[in-house]
């Protein structure tokens, strides 16, 4: 039987943690979930630069869950990517306390949305001073398109692309959290999945809800995949409502009108143009007054579109309109 239970943070015994936090000092809890608990360890306690951070499972943590969780965190273990946050390790052993040891980070692109109110607004000294302006933000696109087009490289969709998810530390921002990532086998292209976060999920996520027909094999070929799929154009369209998150001040919430409003995923069917209109109507209506850099607006339309088909992969993006 697992002892995670005795995970006790400072007063935990030494013999109970990860190897990986061998002579390692506890330092305090940074976040809570559902199912785990994130504490931080530091190299030495006046050391900064080497901190870490120990993701401990829950009493409500099932043993699914854990092995869900452990098996995402081993598949991450595998990467080498500097937009990919790092898993140092991860412990499974029954006679030490569960849970996965990763980098650390100051913060997410969430918090810094949160707090700076202004584009030109620095933030506190408790998250690092990272600002998020008309020149850092760019970057952190750049960046994170950069990580996705490795994680699409070798097959992985993330299928929960959002702010939260996008951990910034030093100006550098990393993809984490792949709980609900999915691995596409060898000539796959799409599989079939649910998952997501409402506001940053593509209109085929829905469609199985919707009723709508069945993509076609061409489709499938150029990136989509039957109704309810999950391919790499999933990441796309969460990726384009980062940006549109970030410039009117919400995501594109189509998963609103799940039970609601069938009507209006048939109207897109048939009608894919109208899903670029409600884009420029929430532009247009946008309450943040933020400027939109020359380029932007075109990315969440390419973004945004309804077909899979018709979006642009990562390293194209990169390439047109974040290239430094």
């Amino acid at each position: 039987m697992s002892v995670t239970k005795h995970y006790k943070g400072r007063k935990t015994l030494k013999n109970l943690l990860p190897s990986s936090l061998t002579n390692w000092v506890y330092k305090k809890q940074v976040g809570e979930g559902e199912f785990g608990v994130v504490h931080k360890y530091s190299f030495g306690r006046r050391c900064k630069r080497s901190e870490r951070v120990f993701k401990v499972f829950t009493d409500s943590a099932s043993r699914a869950n854990r092995k869900n969780e452990l098996c995402q965190a081993r598949m991450v273990q595998k990467l080498s990517h500097p937009n990919i946050v790092q898993v140092i390790e991860v412990c499974d052993q029954e006679d030490k306390c569960q849970g996965v040891v990763m980098e650390c980070m100051n913060t997410d692109l969430f918090a810094l949305m949160e707090i700076t109110a202004k584009w030109e607004c620095p933030l506190s000294f408790c998250l690092g001073r990272e600002v998020l302006n008309e020149v850092t933000f760019p970057d952190y696109c750049r960046q994170i398109l950069m990580g996705l087009a490795y994680l699409h490289q070798n097959r992985i969709v993330h299928c929960d692309v959002k702010p939260e998810n996008i951990l910034i530390s030093g100006g550098v921002a990393k993809i984490a959290d792949f709980g609900l990532a999915v691995k596409l086998g060898w000539l796959q292209l799409a599989v079939q999945s649910s998952g997501g976060t409402p506001g940053f999920t593509p209109p085929e996520s829905h469609d199985r809800a919707a009723r709508l027909p069945q993509y076609g094999f061409i489709q499938t070929l150029m990136g989509g995949g039957p109704t309810g799929s999950v391919s790499r154009k999933f990441d796309i369209f969460s990726f384009g409502c980062i940006l549109l998150d970030v410039y009117t001040g919400e995501p594109l919430h189509l998963g609103k009108f799940i039970g609601k409003d069938f009507g209006f995923f048939g109207h897109l069917y048939q009608n894919p143009a109208a899903l670029r209109d409600c884009v420029t109507a929430r532009l247009k209506q946008a309450k943040t007054g933020r400027a939109i850099p020359d380029g932007h607006a075109e990315v969440m339309y390419q973004a945004l579109a309804y077909h899979p088909s018709k979006r642009p992969d990562a390293a194209t993006l990169r390439e047109k309109y974040f290239s430094r």
